[in-house]
This record gives structure tokens, C-alpha cells and sequence, in this order.
């Protein structure tokens, strides 16, 4: 929460990215654009998303509208917001540079004003609720 109030990050904000696209044919590719934060998917905002977390690079809660396209994309969180500390993020598959690559894929370009944050991230009981809830779905 205080990130997001810190850095002025919500609906309004541009961020620069790279999407996957069909805009130019069948096959999807990769395309850098800079568009404008349409919606946070709050309940999609879990410790999933942390950097130190499984798969957390494929969590997409924010979605954003390219300047130039009718069509929304769900990307990650930028980096100032999510990112958590960690050490020993290097192995067998991934060096440290992986990470940052993937971390650095979002980048806020401009801020807007601070979203009003939804009630359970300001209440850590509720979180916890919907958190328990979406390990139990995930998992089980």
C-alpha cells in the first residue's frame, strides 16, 4: 500500500512494457509500447507476485491499454512496487540477471494519483482470508 502511495501508482499511470501481440498476423510476437493502467485485479495481487515467490514471474494483476490500441494486456506490477528483498535467487536454470530482466519489464513512465486501496490489503485478517482462499483453490 504504501508503495503504491510512495511512487503515485494506479489507474491513470503510463508504464512502458513489452506485450505479446497478434496485431500484425497470426502469430503472436513480442512488441514494446507504452500504455496507460486501466484496472488493478486487486484479488490477483497474492505473495505469489513476489519476486522470491514460484512462478512469480507469470503473475499479471495490472492491466494496461497501449496509446495506440483498442485492446487491453495484462502485464506485471512494476518493479518499485513489488519487488521484495532476496539473495540467493541464482541456481541451476536462472542467474541473477534473469530475474532483474523479468523484474525490469514494466517500468512506470508517469505517475497519476495513489488508488484507493481496497479493504483487505489495509486489513491483514482479511488478506489472510483471501489468500487461505486461493491456496485452497490453487492447490486442492
Amino acid at each position: 500500500m504504501n508503495r503504491f502511495d510512495d511512487f503515485s501508482f494506479g489507474i491513470g499511470s503510463l508504464v512502458a512494457c513489452e506485450v505479446n501481440s497478434h496485431r500484425d498476423g497470426y502469430l503472436s510476437k513480442k512488441y514494446d509500447v507504452v500504455g496507460v493502467v486501466t484496472d488493478i485485479r486487486w484479488s490477483n495481487i497474492t505473495d505469489m507476485d513476489m519476486s522470491d515467490a514460484i512462478n512469480w514471474q507469470h503473475q499479471r494483476p495490472l492491466a494496461i491499454q497501449p496509446m495506440d490500441e483498442s485492446r487491453s494486456y495484462y502485464v506485471r506490477l512494476p518493479r518499485e512496487i513489488i519487488e521484495v528483498p532476496y539473495e540467493d535467487c541464482e541456481g541451476r536454470w536462472r542467474q541473477k540477471s534473469d530475474y532483474y530482466a523479468v523484474l525490469d519489464k514494466v517500468k512506470i513512465v508517469s505517475p497519476s494519483k495513489s488508488p484507493i486501496i481496497p479493504a483487505p490489503f489495509t486489513h491483514p485478517k482479511e488478506l489472510e482470508k483471501i489468500s487461505r482462499n486461493w491456496a485452497k483453490s490453487y492447490y486442492f
